[in-house]
């Protein structure tokens, strides 16, 4: 309705077109505009004149026409932008919002925060390093809407979002070391963490075998390796590489290690054999073995039994058999070389042994004393308890002649005395 001091007001507009049954012209009353704009990138504008008129007198006397200006917002349009998945500690990519608004309004939504440093702006995304404080990907929903602005009135086209996935920080739990006897099979390992798959490399040791690098994904089977070093453990060094896979990317997590450990076959170095007579005295000697420990055993007691030393104690060699044909005795001495490491695992290597035999005493059978007449001869056969070689003598006596005062190795006397 258009006022003032004149008694009729007539308009006419330039572009009917800005309201839908809009007339072209009219009187007084300018109808409510059901704007309409069928572009969506500019602005539907129209100019109203309006001229006031006076009547009187049979006189109507114009005035001063004025114009008002009309304007129809399109309905803005906002282009489609693309998810990200991103791998945790990245940068993102730049969103620059484009279409046909003058300004576009973003939204951040959701209930953990991917890095997106304020919940809401305008026109331009910032980059952003992203973060994921959990063990499963995350996403944050960004909604945007085009906005068309024309002097003080603003407005909204229909609204897109996307979303933004990060990947959690791919881990491997720790192994613990572990420890095998030499050519034993070792524990299948079955790798924990955050991953979705993950690789292995086991470094190359010649001590064992591995002439070159092992790799492979998934868990660490079983091996059996045989450790050439007969004194030290040798190592198998494994590393470890997690990844995780969402969205068709794959992130790499921080490469882990443990080892495995193959403790060694221990040797003895070979020691002779030895013989004692009864009552002989053996100084102490070595063992050289290699390993942390030692045992010993000897099958009968021939003056030694058992022991842990690196060494046999010296030791007087025994056989008491006194009896008719007593036989030597001899016992074997086993040598057991072992290896025990820090998680307590002992391992025997190659036994070794070594005979101590010692012979009996032999023992005079007794002989009764003997009285003879003056030129007379003594005739006895010697023997012992066990096949000996036997010597004798006689005392000197100044009153008898014939006897043999020097050392005889024989088993019979026959003096004349």
């Amino acid at each position: 309705v258009i006022s003032g001091n004149a008694t009729t007001y007539s308009w006419v507009i330039d572009n009917p077109t800005v309201g839908i049954g809009l007339p072209n012209s009219g009187l007084n009353t300018i109808p409510a505009i059901n704007g309409f704009n069928a572009s969506n990138n500019v602005a539907n504008s129209a100019v109203i004149t309006i001229t006031p008129e006076f009547d009187g007198s049979d006189l109507s006397c114009p005035g001063i026409p004025f114009n008002l200006n009309v304007f129809v917002n399109p309905i803005p349009q906002i282009n489609p932008v693309s998810d990200q998945t991103l791998c945790i500690q990245s940068p993102s990519e730049e969103v620059v919002f484009s279409g046909t608004g003058t300004s576009y309004n973003w939204e951040v939504f959701g209930a953990v925060g991917v890095g997106i440093t304020n919940p809401s702006g305008a026109n331009v995304l910032p980059s952003f390093l992203s973060t994921n404080p959990t063990d499963l990907p995350i996403s944050n929903v960004i909604e945007a809407t085009p906005v068309f602005t024309t002097g003080s009135v603003s407005c909204f086209g229909n609204t897109i979002d996307f979303e933004i996935f990060v990947l959690p920080n791919p881990t491997i739990s720790p192994v613990a070391v572990s420890s095998y006897c030499n050519q034993s099979n070792t524990d299948e390992v079955f790798y924990d963490g955050v991953f979705t798959s993950n690789s292995w490399i086991i470094a190359a040791n010649p001590n064992l075998g591995i002439n070159a690098a092992l790799n492979g994904m998934g868990d660490l089977p079983s091996f059996s390796w045989t450790n050439t070093d007969n004194a030290n453990p040798q190592t198998a060094n494994v590393t470890v590489t997690p990844f995780y896979t969402f969205n068709g990317l794959t992130c790499q997590g921080s490469v882990t290690s443990h080892n495995i450990s193959v403790l060694p076959t221990t040797i003895v170095n070979p020691l002779p054999d030895l013989v004692f007579c009864n009552g002989d005295f053996s100084a102490e000697f070595p063992i050289n073995a290699t390993g942390t420990e030692i045992t010993w055993n000897s099958s009968i007691d021939v003056g030694i039994t058992s022991g842990t030393t690196y060494f046999i104690p010296d030791f007087t060699a025994t056989n008491l058999d006194v009896s008719q044909n007593a036989p030597s005795v001899t016992a074997t001495v086993l040598i057991t070389p072992s290896y025990t490491d820090t998680l307590g695992l002992t391992c025997e290597g190659t036994p070794s042994d070594f005979n101590i035999t010692v012979h009996p005493t032999p023992v005079i059978t007794p002989i009764s004393n003997y009285t003879v007449c003056n030129f007379g001869t003594v005739i006895q056969n010697l023997s012992t308890n066990i096949d000996a070689d036997i010597s004798w003598s006689s005392n000197f006596n100044a009153f008898i002649g014939g006897n043999t005062t020097t050392i005889q190795n024989s088993n019979s006397i026959a003096e004349g005395l």
